[in-house]
């Protein structure tokens, strides 16, 4: 250690800054602070000590507390040095409270909270809980990561009044991310929570109809909505509420499961996103309730949409009108194109000039066979100039017996590197 101090005492500290940049924070604050006063300097800059993540092995599901030695040097020397540097703190729950009892974080605005039990975090919300050595006035970002446990009903009810606490006491809160293996259900009567300070919510809901009480008001000022539903058979609740999201500008649904709510359901709620910038759906429509998408429906993505940037679709019913003396829609800053299960009039609807003009910027993915038929084998005129627009062609190849030569179609793809998977 001695030898490689010197060598580090030896270096200016910009060359310092940059080598120490690539190291993981918790082992370059372990292993420097304390030898000697340059290097306590430049270990509790900011770029060390404002974002701590106290734990080991983060992924989706799992985490691992620090070892002891680690955790000790931290709680008893470390962080009582470098405590009113810290903003964010990303903590699991068996070295929470020790770790949040060492010092006051008077500057910390954010916390991630991982790998808790559903019935510990309903808990944390409370008179005794380790949250009390900080102020939760100031913070404005909250992430709970939560143990898988006990059946759905059980979970969506604890987890409920998690969220009922949390908006009580954070009553700054802007951000906040809740385990999307947890679920929330309102079910026929919702709570009353709201927040005039949240603008950016990601949950995880048990049914697609609880989407509605989120946006019935309580929630103002949400800027950023991303909801993943988990329940296959939706309930239909009706409730009559017209008003517009104004401050809404980024909406995601992800509810992959067949419904047949689209018409009654999804179609009024986003009508009501008048300003919406942002928006990504994955939805499975039941077939009973599947409609052909027109060429009008894509003019009206491109007017509400001028910047969209990435299309998939995903519809196997065809087109009943005549669109041949429609406008042409035109993608400004399309870059990705994804039509794998889709009627082949979709392909020609992309593809053919007198119907859709593409920038120079598109990576198309398409089953080869269908892409074969439209372009009548490679031959058609009518869509050679979208198709000579492409930078990238992923095509999927579906029958074994089709001997796919790239060389013989590069001709219709001048520009495109071409990609062939079976």
């Amino acid at each position: 250690m001695n030898d490689s101090t010197i060598q580090l005492n030896d270096l200016p500290d910009e060359i310092l800054m940059m080598i120490l940049e690539k190291l993981w924070n918790i082992r370059v604050l372990y292993s420097l602070i304390g030898i000697n006063r340059k290097l306590d300097r430049i270990t509790c800059d900011p770029v060390f000590t404002r974002y701590l993540q106290l734990m080991n092995g983060i992924s989706h599901n799992s985490v691992g507390q620090l070892s002891e030695i680690v955790l000790n040097r931290f709680c008893s020397d470390i962080l009582p040095k470098i405590h009113h540097h810290i903003r964010r703190l990303d903590l699991e729950s068996s070295t929470m409270e020790r770790i949040l009892s060492t010092s006051n974080y008077p500057n910390l605005h954010q916390l991630g909270l991982f790998n808790l039990h559903a019935k510990t975090a309903a808990s944390l919300f409370t008179s005794q809980s380790p949250l009390n050595h900080i102020d939760a006035n100031q913070n404005d970002l909250l992430i709970i990561v939560i143990k898988q446990y006990g059946d759905m009903c059980e979970r969506s009810d604890i987890n409920l009044l998690i969220l009922i606490h949390i908006l009580t006491i954070f009553c700054n809160l802007k951000y906040f991310s809740f385990d999307t293996s947890q679920q929330l259900s309102f079910g026929n009567s919702p709570p009353n929570i709201f927040s005039s300070t949240l603008v950016e919510l990601h949950v995880s809901l048990n049914d697609l109809t609880d989407c509605l009480y989120l946006l019935d008001g309580r929630f103002s000022q949400l800027h950023t909505l991303r909801v993943f539903s988990v329940r296959e058979k939706s309930t239909h609740v009706i409730i009559d509420n017209k008003d517009t999201l104004p401050n809404l500008k980024h909406f995601s649904l992800d509810h992959r499961f067949y419904t047949d709510l689209y018409d009654s359901l999804i179609i009024p709620l986003l009508q009501r996103m008048i300003n919406l910038e942002e928006l990504d759906l994955y939805l499975k429509i039941s077939r009973k309730q599947t409609v052909p998408f027109e060429h009008e429906f894509f003019l009206r993505i491109t007017q509400a949409f001028p910047n969209v940037k990435i299309l998939r679709l995903d519809n196997e019913q065809p087109q009943k009108k005549n669109h041949q003396d429609s406008s042409i829609t035109r993608y400004f800053h399309l870059t990705e194109l994804h039509l794998l299960e889709v009627h082949d009039d979709y392909i020609e609807e992309f593809l053919s000039d007198s119907k859709t003009c593409l920038p120079n910027t598109v990576d198309l993915t398409i089953e080869y066979e269908a892409m074969q038929r439209v372009t009548e084998n490679f031959t058609r005129s009518t869509t050679q100039i979208n198709c000579s627009k492409l930078v990238r062609l992923n095509l999927y190849v579906l029958d074994d017996e089709n001997d796919v030569n790239l060389d013989d179609i590069k001709h219709y793809f001048p520009h495109a590197k071409i990609f062939a998977k079976s």
